[in-house]
């Protein structure tokens, strides 16, 4: 890696790759824009959020020079969704238009949404206008250990390690990432609205919770509840995982068309409780954030 004012060039090492690349700069003088670029990362909602949100598998931004890109993948490296487009800042209000996607949400493409932006020490939260958006994001700063080279030290791979997983016991860190797999999979199968592979992960019995809200049991419900789903063009979006057991706990949030005639941007579950049986879902319960 070559850096010349503002461009890098990298030249491949055992390969032919050779690019150049320009930087991005700030495209607008206010200080709020100056504050805002950079690389976020979803700390949670304003009241809710996390000091030292975890990387792996959350919520990534990007913003600088009137472009911004959100990506996320999940814990095994595969991209559940990418997206991004331009960005125009006026005064505290900002606007961000999706331009372009990867094929899991192309129906957002075109979807232009406006938020209250205010950016306090290392975090920015945003407020939706004309939606009930609300994100608290936390800027992530560079390091000299943000690119690491070939020496860098075993232990600080520690973070792609499953939770439970990290007692160092093979037996029990392969069951935790085949746990890990099946909801990946899952997740999967909702968001290209394949009700059968979708239903194949759930045991017959199986118990879905939304607390205090409703409980269905058994797959003839389920089925009625993930056509409907479908219907809605319904996306899911799993994350914060940690295995404990049989059982996987994660954050998540729903975006479909239902919500959006409501005039909101997705909703959240602060909680999302995944009980496995012989390799099935048996329970799910989910906690829907106040």
């Amino acid at each position: 890696m070559k850096v010349e004012g503002d461009f890098y060039t990298q030249t491949g090492l055992g390969n032919s790759w050779t690019q150049v690349w320009k930087r991005l700069k700030v495209s607008s003088e206010s200080q709020l824009a100056k504050d805002l670029t950079g690389v976020w990362i979803l700390a949670g909602i304003p009241g809710n959020f996390e000091e030292n949100p975890q990387i792996k598998g959350n919520q990534i931004k990007f913003i600088v020079g009137g472009q911004w890109c959100l990506t996320q993948s999940d814990p095994n490296g595969s991209v559940i969704y990418h997206y991004g487009g331009t960005c125009t800042l006026n005064g505290d209000e900002y606007i961000e238009k999706i331009e372009y996607s990867n094929e899991n949400s192309v129906y957002l493409i075109n979807q232009t949404s406006k938020f209250k932006m205010k950016v306090e020490g290392d975090f920015y939260t945003q407020t939706g206008i004309g939606n009930n958006s609300k994100q608290v994001w936390k800027r992530l700063k560079v390091s000299s250990t943000s690119i690491k080279s070939e020496q860098t030290s075993p232990s600080s791979g520690d973070a792609a390690v499953p939770h439970s997983a990290q007692d160092g016991s093979a037996d029990v860190s392969a069951q935790d990432q085949k746990l890990l797999n099946n909801l990946r999979d899952m997740q999967a199968a909702h968001n290209r609205h394949d009700l059968e592979a979708e239903l194949s992960f759930y045991a017959d019995d199986a118990q879905f919770e939304v607390v205090g809200r409703s409980i269905i049991t058994g797959k003839t419900k389920l089925r009625s509840l993930f056509t409907q789903d479908a219907q809605r063009n319904s996306r899911l979006t799993l994350t914060d995982f940690k295995v404990q057991g049989d059982t996987v706990v994660c954050k998540g949030k729903e975006q479909n068309d239902h919500i959006t005639e409501q005039g909101l941007d997705c909703i959240y579950f602060e909680e999302c409780r995944f009980i496995f049986r012989d390799g099935l879902i048996q329970e799910v319960k989910t906690t829907l954030s106040h």
